[in-house]
């Protein structure tokens, strides 16, 4: 996140939270990219500081909230009726695939080298969102599928 400023282009946002003393909680980088009814919002990087780890995953997961929240307010101003957000987590970063998964995100397809694809695929509403359904699961804490659950190469589940 330190070289954020180098990788940003022409519509990519760059989300920051603050926490209760001003200092900076996390960041997030999202590139988004269109194509007629489809917006792709990829993370990029999203990263928590030190002091707002080792407290459960409530920091990625409301940077992660806040992120569907901006894909899909960005995708209605873009008039596209589908989210596609997505991102690569290491196979060892088992922190990030489950705040993924606690965020409604799922695997997709075989890892490629060392990275996993994850993806939440949204269809938007005339007027409200169903990506409301993965917040929901988000706040309570569910996934669509509770079979998925990240795995270490050469682990057993």
């Amino acid at each position: 996140m330190r070289a954020a400023s180098q990788h940003l282009r022409s519509g990519d946002a760059l989300l920051v939270g603050r926490d209760n003393a001003r200092d900076i909680a996390a960041a997030v980088h999202v590139v988004y990219d269109d194509d007629s009814d489809l917006l792709v919002a990829y993370i990029n990087a999203l990263g928590a500081a030190m002091s707002h780890r080792t407290q459960g995953g409530a920091t990625a997961d409301e940077a992660l909230r806040i992120v569907q929240q901006t894909a899909a307010e960005e995708a209605k101003n873009r008039r596209c009726s589908t989210l596609l957000l997505t991102g690569k987590i290491h196979r060892h970063n088992l922190a990030s695939q489950y705040a993924c998964l606690r965020a409604g995100l799922e695997p997709m397809g075989l890892p490629s080298g060392d990275y996993q694809a994850w993806v939440l695929h949204a269809a938007l509403g005339a007027v409200h969102l169903s990506v409301k359904s993965a917040l929901v699961r988000a706040i309570g804490g569910s996934t669509a599928d509770e079979g998925h659950r990240p795995v270490r190469a050469g682990s057993t589940r």
